[in-house]
């Protein structure tokens, strides 16, 4: 069976399919189990980058029973921290969300976040850094940084998100390997 809008060759290798199944265990034993699954929106006329997203997160919808919520696009980040600090996530809510680097310090900034990790820029090669953001009503979100110990520590290069929207919210001066 052929299925829409199926992950390109290149745009998810064995690898990433590696890295999606060893995501989806860390949640439940590192990590709390998620509540919530968002991803970007893949594509309609050709696979892209947005439809990694969705793959990579498919072994953790399917061993918690969930949906991934994948109904907005990259540029839609308003839109997504609005969804995101609704209240139809109740307090104690894990939300895990893979979406395009360049729009992830926007999305952070959109919530609130004001440290300095979310203004950084990440790597175009970094797949192994997880932000953890909390929220909380009436409070300022507070964030921190881990290595989910997929790929390893190394030196990551900074990715120039310049020309990317929502590219001019990250300060490549503020990169953190």
């Amino acid at each position: 069976d052929k299925v829409a809008n199926a992950t390109a060759p290149g745009f998810c290798t064995a690898r990433g399919y590696e890295h999606g199944a060893f995501l989806a265990q860390l949640f439940g034993s590192t990590l709390p189990p998620p509540t919530h699954i968002f991803a970007r929106r893949p594509a309609e006329a050709e696979p892209d980058y947005a439809d990694r997203d969705l793959w990579m997160l498919w072994p953790t919808a399917q061993r918690f029973g969930l949906r991934v919520n994948a109904t907005l696009a990259k540029e839609e980040v308003p839109a997504l921290a609005a969804a995101l600090a609704s209240r139809q996530h109740p307090p104690g809510s894990v939300i895990l969300l893979s979406w395009d680097h360049c729009q992830v310090p926007w999305l952070l900034q959109e919530l609130g976040c004001a440290s300095h990790l979310c203004r950084r820029c990440w790597s175009d090669v970094d797949f192994d850094s997880v932000l953890v953001l909390s929220l909380r009503e009436g409070a300022a979100p507070t964030v921190k940084s881990l290595r989910e110990g997929f790929e390893g520590r190394g030196r990551y290069r900074v990715g120039s998100c310049r020309n990317e929207v929502g590219g001019d919210r990250c300060e490549e001066s503020l990169f953190v390997a």
